[in-house]
């Protein structure tokens, strides 16, 4: 995913705004660098959460998993050494996506069942909807509760 293996703050805005950010505790400052800002691209929708994981199963490369309300994209990060003092340039490129048929909430990923290889994507609908997916769409699962209260993750755990 990167050209160096550092921390990145990866932010995503209901406004559809995906910024990645490399903070370095040795240029503090009360505004913040400029250099410290990967990369910034405009979403055509409203970003719910956004993860990082090993979510394509042919690479051991680290993806972005992002959640808009009716889509689930997963995009490869790629940089570019800068020849000038701009630095590095750095582009998101699409990898695959499903479109959901309802409304997201929230996700969560992981070796569930034991699971082998690259993790499953745990979707949750505003309708309770559970739906697993990795590459390919995997199931849907209807919970009978009234609503879950929290990330997803949390009921996985218990």
């Amino acid at each position: 995913m990167f050209k160096y293996l550092t921390d990145k703050i990866v932010v995503g805005s209901y406004m559809g705004m995906l910024r990645i950010f490399s903070p370095n505790a040795n240029k503090l400052s009360d505004e913040g660098s400029a250099d410290a800002q990967l990369l910034e691209v405009q979403l055509q929708n409203a970003i719910i959460q956004v993860e990082v994981g090993k979510f394509v199963s042919c690479s051991e490369v680290l993806h972005l998993a992002v959640l808009h309300p009716r889509k689930l994209s997963v995009y490869s990060v790629s940089g570019t050494a800068g020849n000038v003092e701009h630095g590095d340039q750095y582009q998101l490129k699409l990898v695959y996506e499903h479109n959901l048929q309802r409304t997201a909430c929230n996700m969560t990923y992981g070796t569930f069942g034991g699971v082998t290889g690259s993790p499953l994507i745990c979707l949750v609908s505003i309708y309770v909807l559970v739906s697993t997916v990795c590459k390919v769409y995997r199931f849907s699962l209807y919970v009978k509760l009234e609503f879950i209260c929290g990330h997803i993750h949390d009921y996985f755990t218990r």
